[in-house]
């Protein structure tokens, strides 16, 4: 199978990221946390991070408070590693697709209980 290249760039994009969360980011607001995809646009003019991570609404939004005062501090890491023409403009968002799965089903074995 043959990535396109914006598949290609968001891989990268989730690979980097991830290391410089691991090697760099220096925020305790910032504990562990797990990059699920890089959704990148055809023009590799945007990237939207998303990520997941173990807390409640509170430490969610300290997290996506940490990231986005980071956000030039990542964009310039991934200029400088990436060497792209241009880089990303990279937004931070939460991963609510496994709290929708874990949602559905709880519905799906109350149906068969109940």
């Amino acid at each position: 199978m043959v990535l396109r290249r914006p598949e290609r760039v968001a891989k990268l994009i989730r690979e980097e990221i991830s290391q410089i969360l691991i090697r760099e980011m220096r925020d305790p607001r910032v504990g562990t946390l797990e990059i699920t995809q890089v959704k990148v646009t055809p023009d590799l003019r945007e990237a939207r991070v998303f990520f997941r991570m173990v807390g409640g609404e509170s430490e969610r939004a300290a997290v996506e408070s940490a990231l986005a005062g980071a956000r030039g501090f990542f964009q310039g890491q991934l200029g400088r590693r990436l060497g792209l023409r241009v880089t990303p403009d990279i937004t931070f968002k939460y991963d609510e697709s496994l709290d929708e799965v874990s949602r559905i089903e709880a519905l799906l074995e109350e149906s068969k209980t109940g």
